[in-house]
């Protein structure tokens, strides 16, 4: 079947959609009016035929793709939706606001048009510099197919995507940045970063040894037979043997170069984690400020965490720094066990261990999560907390 398809605005990209559309077999339409002699002379030239206003292009084409500069998205947007249009259309601009983008989205919906909600990753047709680089046009929403018929083939190659287009070029392009670490959004402020870093178990194996005798005593117990940690937190006997063994002194003095290497390396890529999810949440930038001091847990066979978050000051109330806390952060360091999956609430998900990821969520109760109990071997995680505000624990700038 053949389509009509109307393009805003030939500049570069809208060109090589047009270009794309007519290869497939499909006619080309454009609006000359208030268009630059750039772009009409790219139309002129691929023999687009002109209905020089958007209102004729409403009543004339089945197809309306916008791709323009950020000025005219939503001028675009409102007059393809007071003209009475009735076909599909397809938003492939870089908005960048989200909720900017649902608001264009029920402007198009509110008139009984079809939305399309489109990316674009990769040069315009042709590229001289990269002339056989990447073109991948991104679709997502009812009508997707259709789309991708009248597109995709030698010069896009299109997807169908069960998320927004939108998001998902948001994170490749996140994840292509030297400083951010590849990732998957698992929504909920609940980031996972597979394989992160290389860990080798037998330095791991030695790294621990060191630890354990570095480390002074976990618990104390005070006048009411209570097992208090270094926290402040009050545990029973019952609470301890199916509690991690913590480790805080990770850097003592004197300890060996490849230790402090370690750290660095961990450090580093961690920073390539937050790069990336204040990128994928901008909102939470000016919220993260600092971090803490990192701190090991090793789960034992039968070890195990209920389910909590990391903003709570516990039942005396006498450490109140987690209330600063914003984002909780966890890296596996060893993962030669069954069962210690991490549990996040409220996605409704279970993270297996895998050695050298790391999963950041957020530390108030929407991040609740538990750690199910070790059924053989340890697990070992390095944690980190990032937040604002004045603590009187150990933090550091980012």
């Amino acid at each position: 079947m053949s389509y009509r398809v109307g393009i805003l605005n030939t500049g570069k990209m809208g060109t090589s959609l047009g270009i794309a559309a007519q290869r497939n077999g499909h006619h080309v339409f454009w609006a000359s009016s208030g268009r630059s002699d750039t772009s009409k002379n790219s139309a002129i030239e691929n023999g687009f035929t002109d209905l020089v206003t958007i209102e004729k292009m409403s009543s004339e084409c089945d197809i309306i793709i916008s791709i323009c500069m950020g000025s005219g998205v939503m001028p675009n947007a409102l007059a393809v939706a007071s003209s009475g249009f009735n076909g599909i259309y397809v938003d492939a601009n870089h908005i960048g606001d989200v909720s900017h983008e649902n608001h264009l989205k029920s402007i198009i919906e509110n008139a009984g048009i079809t939305y399309i909600d489109s990316a674009i990753y990769g040069w315009p047709y042709p590229h001289e510099s990269d002339p056989n680089g990447e073109r991948t046009m991104y679709l997502f929403g009812d009508g997707a197919d259709v789309v991708n018929s009248v597109i995709d083939g030698d010069i896009f190659s299109c997807v169908i995507a069960d998320i927004s287009s939108k998001e998902i070029k948001r994170q490749r392009e996140i994840s292509d940045r030297s400083d951010c670490a590849p990732h998957i959004n698992h929504g909920y402020g609940v980031v996972e970063f597979p394989g992160i870093i290389h860990i080798d178990d037998l330095f791991i194996d030695e790294y621990m040894k060191r630890r354990e005798e570095a480390e002074p005593q976990d618990y104390t117990i005070d006048s009411e037979g209570f097992y208090v940690n270094r926290g402040g937190y009050r545990f029973t006997k019952e609470n301890i043997d199916e509690a991690p063994r913590r480790y805080l002194n990770l850097t003592p003095s004197g300890c060996p170069n490849e230790d402090i290497d370690f750290h660095k390396k961990i450090e580093d890529a961690i920073s390539k984690c937050i790069n990336a999810y204040r990128g994928i949440y901008p909102e939470v930038y000016d919220c993260v400020r600092w971090r803490t001091d990192a701190h090991i847990a090793a789960y034992p066979k039968g070890a195990g965490m209920g389910m909590h978050h990391d903003n709570s000051i516990g039942a005396n109330g006498k450490n109140e720094n987690p209330i600063f806390n914003v984002l909780s952060l966890s890296m596996i360091l060893s993962d030669r066990c069954t069962g210690g999956e991490l549990v996040l609430k409220y996605i409704n998900k279970e993270f297996p261990p895998k050695k050298g990821s790391v999963i950041i969520y957020p530390a108030g109760f929407l991040g609740s999560h538990a750690v199910n109990k070790v059924e053989s071997g340890l697990r070992i995680s390095y944690l980190e907390f990032f937040g604002q505000g004045t603590t009187s624990g150990q933090t550091k700038p980012i």
